[in-house]
């Protein structure tokens, strides 16, 4: 790396030696506009890296919603089926006569269902504001390229501006030195500032995410004991018995039903913490690179400037 370094600035400097005549005054700006210019698609390249990485990160995690929503579906399909089948045989065993309305027993299935499909409505949700994040993060890397073609001249051009042939090499060292330290931490502010807004937007769908899990578990956990309430009572008529099937079956729904509940909880928290992961990385990337990048452009220009000197 050091080879190439070194090589990177003697053609660096071969060319401001080409440009450079002692005695004539230095065209500062002819001298590091060549080299600035080339390195601008660099930056860009390399930031479409990091959105990249992004892109595909948050590709994943939408595939990962799908996958969950479809193992949620299977297993409350397959609690229903079970809660269903115990629900009929606790209410057969108590009224002791076998159940063959089949016009019941598909309106008892069917609600089981609507309950169900109503609760992965928050999958629907969580895949929505995935993406409405994703889209919010994406569409920054046009601006941070805009930041990149328009700033880093402007940064180069006012520098330039102050260089002054007849000024002392300590003068406009001190130049040099603005432009490597708050004139490259300027750009890069303002890179950082495109991203302000992405934690309070995580915040943001994080909460909404939250709540609505929180009401689809309290309805849900609550429809559930409404129609086992409704069924036992279409079948069986003393009041004593009826209270006694409907706590069972309560207890056994507390059972079976909490734990995906409780699932979908963690579903929607490692959702929305990769998402997190996803975001913070990006825009430290972003920010890193340009920093990295400034650094090396500023240098490569100091050394191109402060050859005039020698």
């Amino acid at each position: 790396m050091k080879f190439i370094a070194y090589c990177s600035f003697l053609v660096i400097f071969t060319i401001c030696e080409a440009r450079y005549v002692p005695g004539e005054v230095p065209d500062f700006y002819a001298m590091v506009e060549p080299h600035m210019k080339a390195q601008i698609p660099k930056y860009i390249k390399s930031i479409a890296k990091d959105f990249k990485y992004a892109a595909d990160a948050f590709a994943t995690i939408e595939k990962n919603v799908t996958i969950a929503k479809t193992l949620m579906s299977n297993e409350l399909k397959d609690v229903t089926k079970n809660m269903i089948k115990e629900t009929l045989d606790l209410i057969q065993a108590t009224i002791g006569t076998k159940i063959t309305d089949e016009k019941a027993l598909k309106e008892i299935e069917e609600a089981f269902s609507l309950m169900s499909q109503e609760y992965l409505v928050q999958y629907e949700t969580l895949s929505g504001s995935i993406k409405g994040l994703k889209d919010h993060l994406l569409a920054k890397e046009s601006l941070v390229d805009e930041i990149i073609k328009k700033k880093i001249p402007e940064l180069i051009d006012d520098f330039v501006k102050k260089m002054k042939p007849e000024e002392s090499k300590i003068a406009s060292q001190s130049y040099v030195n603005d432009l490597k330290g708050p004139g490259r931490e300027k750009v890069v502010a303002e890179v950082r500032k495109l991203f302000e807004s992405e934690a309070s937007e995580i915040d943001i769908v994080e909460k909404a995410v939250m709540e609505e899990n929180y009401d689809k578990s309290l309805t849900m956990g609550l429809q559930f004991r409404i129609l086992l309430n409704e069924v036992a009572k279409t079948y069986i008529k003393d009041r004593k018995q009826k209270n006694t099937v409907v706590g069972q079956l309560e207890a056994k729904a507390d059972v079976v039903l909490m734990p995906l509940l409780e699932k979908g909880v963690n579903d929607l928290t490692v959702t929305l913490d990769s998402a997190k992961v996803v975001i913070n990385n990006t825009v430290k990337f972003v920010v890193d690179d340009i920093d990295y990048e400034l650094k090396r452009l500023t240098n490569s220009l100091s050394v191109i400037l402060m050859s005039t000197f020698d």
